[in-house]
């Protein structure tokens, strides 16, 4: 079988902490000859440390699924959004005070001011920053608006750029994808990668950038506070990172049919910033 992951509220923490348990029963999941992959809307440098505490090298999305990585600097698929439309959201926000934002390129991150405290997070996963009047025409995969506008921004945007995918969170985060750029699309590639048949993936998320996968896994389970309309696409419903629920339904569901005994208690969290993330 192959389970896909989202990190963000659904296997790390708020406190950006990957939970001991649930690292180990995800590795139990491996060690019992089962595919894992992660399907993050990080970028692959913030995404680094869980990939590695899970063992997860190749075959995994970044940035909402735009970016299917295989082995090493390997692409199974790489959607970047049109240059008219990067053009466009530059010009817009860049000088809109009222509003924050990031694109984010391939390897570059562009900002109005790389020196705020805004992304001291993307600085210790050691993202570039770069301000945004440097942008050189970088191929970018997602574009991130932070604004209590943010919902009609996303109306205006659609109308404009219809072939895109947006995801808006909290009614203050607006994300704006290449078309295509989703994670069910990642998925289906994933699973053709390994061999496996639709009806044998599981896939776990919370929020609205995971419901293309959630629709097309054989079997969805939704995580902890779920976005609007998750709960329409799942089989099921576990509670969050900090309660265990991956790691307690993977012990009873999958991993406790082996007839293995599994200790997936709780143990202290673990940093997903710190250097012993394996």
């Amino acid at each position: 079988m192959l389970f896909a992951f989202d990190l963000d509220g659904t296997i790390v923490t708020k406190g950006n902490v990957l939970p001991p348990a649930i690292r180990d029963a995800i590795l139990a999941l491996r060690q019992e000859g089962h595919q894992v992959t992660i399907l993050t809307g990080r970028h692959r440098t913030g995404a680094r440390m869980a990939l590695d505490a899970l063992g997860v090298v190749c075959h995994y999305g970044t940035c909402n699924g735009a970016r299917v990585h295989g082995h090493g600097d390997e692409h199974h698929v790489e959607l970047h959004l049109e240059p008219e439309t990067v053009s466009y959201l530059l010009e817009r926000f860049t000088h809109d005070s009222k509003a924050e934002f990031y694109l984010s390129g391939r390897e570059r991150m562009f900002v109005r001011d790389p020196d705020t405290d805004q992304w001291a997070q993307a600085r210790v996963e050691g993202r570039d920053l770069r301000p945004a009047g440097d942008y050189d025409g970088e191929p970018a995969h997602k574009f991130i608006l932070i604004s209590e506008h943010a919902g009609q921004v996303q109306d205006e945007l659609a109308e404009r750029f219809p072939e895109n995918a947006y995801y808006l969170w909290e009614g203050r985060y607006l994300e704006v994808m290449a078309p295509g750029g989703h994670k069910g699309n990642a998925l289906a590639r994933i699973a053709h990668e390994y061999g496996i048949h639709r009806s044998e993936t599981v896939a776990f998320g919370d929020g609205p950038n995971d419901l293309e996968m959630l629709r097309w896994a054989g079997r969805s389970i939704g995580v902890g506070q779920l976005a609007a309309g998750v709960s329409d696409v799942i089989d099921e419903h576990v509670s969050g990172p900090d309660e265990l629920g991956v790691a307690r339904w993977l012990t009873q569901e999958i991993l406790g049919r082996s007839g293995k005994r599994q200790d997936h208690g709780i143990r202290p969290s673990m940093p997903l910033n710190a250097g012993n993330c394996s």
